[in-house]
């Protein structure tokens, strides 16, 4: 009688789901980004939230027009235990490893096009695949760079680390365009529910938004951050008029 539905805990996602799941209607799924992308590209659920860059590929699902993190100053930021500038960065790239959140998500794929932009063979980096709430930690650990999402795009200066490029910032001065990182997509077998399911979405949202008092310990039960003005700072940059309807522009964000 529910749907199996797959997000991730970040805060803007149980913001924008917390009355959408409440319906009844929604069997959640907690699951770090990677492990949703994975989730898709297997096929394992039929609505799951993934990067965008995971969503072009999927030939068996559909993107829907609610939901996602789309916009503008909320990209993934490339930070490092050493004050590099980032002309630094670009001349000494492969001397370190780089740890990034995934191979299937929208930062993996910026960083990519960022070195590509900057004449850098990325088949000479030292790339580690890590969950991203464990690349602080390693760089901590040792001489090395990081690119960080979710939450700990707002703290990494709590702990002596330096940014060298803000990858959002890059793509919206090279492609005129938002920052498509997420988006929900349906499976191709339950398209009949699209368009009650993007209302469901729209509902919830507009809920989170006259009610956020009464969402807050949903978004802290999940949240790696329980510092209420980091979670808010994360809702704000990354629930936004986009994620209501991504409009053409969403969308051709995500074609490009």
């Amino acid at each position: 009688d529910r749907l199996d539905f797959g997000l991730s805990p970040c805060p803007n996602d149980t913001f924008i789901f917390y009355q959408f799941i409440q319906t009844g209607k929604y069997q959640p799924y907690f699951l770090d980004i990677e492990e949703l992308n994975e989730s898709a590209l297997k096929e394992r659920l039929p609505l799951i939230k993934v990067s965008c860059v995971t969503a072009v590929q999927l030939t068996n699902y559909e993107i829907l027009s609610s939901g996602g993190a789309i916009g503008y100053g909320c990209g993934p930021l490339i930070v490092s235990s050493l004050n590099l500038t980032e002309k630094n960065f670009l001349e000494q790239a492969s001397d370190y490893p780089i740890f990034i959140p995934g191979k299937h998500t929208t930062a993996n794929f910026l960083f990519h096009q960022y070195c590509q932009f900057n004449h850098i063979d990325t088949n000479s980096l030292r790339i580690e695949y890590l969950r991203y709430d464990k690349i602080i930690f390693e760089l901590k650990k040792q001489k090395s760079i990081g690119i960080l999402i979710h939450e700990e795009r707002f703290n990494f200066q709590n702990h002596e680390l330096y940014k060298i490029r803000d990858l959002g910032e890059w793509w919206e001065q090279t492609t005129q365009l938002p920052i498509p990182l997420g988006c929900i997509v349906l499976h191709k077998d339950f398209l009949k529910l699209k368009e009650a399911i993007e209302l469901d979405i729209q509902h919830s949202i507009l809920y989170s938004q006259n009610n956020y008092q009464e969402v807050l310990p949903f978004i802290k039960r999940y949240a790696q951050s329980l510092e209420e003005d980091v979670i808010k700072s994360h809702i704000d940059l990354y629930v936004t008029d986009f994620s209501y309807d991504m409009q053409d522009k969403g969308r051709e964000a995500i074609a490009q």
